[in-house]
């Protein structure tokens, strides 16, 4: 058994890193990251239990913290995520209302942006399992996914 999380743990890197090769703990943006670091390397044999951290550099409500208003965060030097502008910097109090901001749109991104995860929690949770679905299968359980939120 295992567990899936959305987003990454406090204060972690906005970059997927690779705890003992994955052993136990993935950290992944698509259903491919639970299989290759960042680099592309394949990841080393996954034991139970299994963790899943699904985090989207696009997620303000991960990144957004009373003191990004007056410090400058760890994260805000690292390679940026493929959603997120690469030119994204730190200034006093405006980085914190930029961000802020992007909270109250962040439900409204396109799946698999901001946090909206709901579709890749279907690819973090059946490895978890162990169970594997086939294509039909994770298309029906999406399908129901979006129909029970409407």
């Amino acid at each position: 058994m295992g567990g899936s999380h959305r987003g990454p743990p406090p204060r972690q890197s906005t970059d997927r890193p690779v705890v003992d090769n994955g052993r136990h703990i993935r950290f992944a943006t698509t259903a491919a990251d639970l299989r290759r670091d960042r680099y592309g390397r394949d990841l080393g044999p996954w034991s139970a239990p299994r963790v899943v951290y699904l985090q989207h550099a696009s997620d303000p409500i991960v990144w957004w913290q009373p003191s990004l208003a007056v410090q400058e965060p760890d994260w805000i030097g690292e390679r940026a995520g493929s959603d997120v502008d690469p030119s994204l910097r730190w200034w006093p109090l405006v980085t914190s209302w930029m961000i802020r901001l992007d909270l109250a749109v962040a439900n409204n991104a396109a799946p698999g942006h901001g946090h909206i995860d709901e579709d890749d929690l279907i690819d973090a949770w059946a490895p978890v399992l162990d169970v594997t679905l086939s294509a039909q299968d994770r298309a029906d359980v999406v399908t129901a996914i979006r129909n029970r939120q409407r």
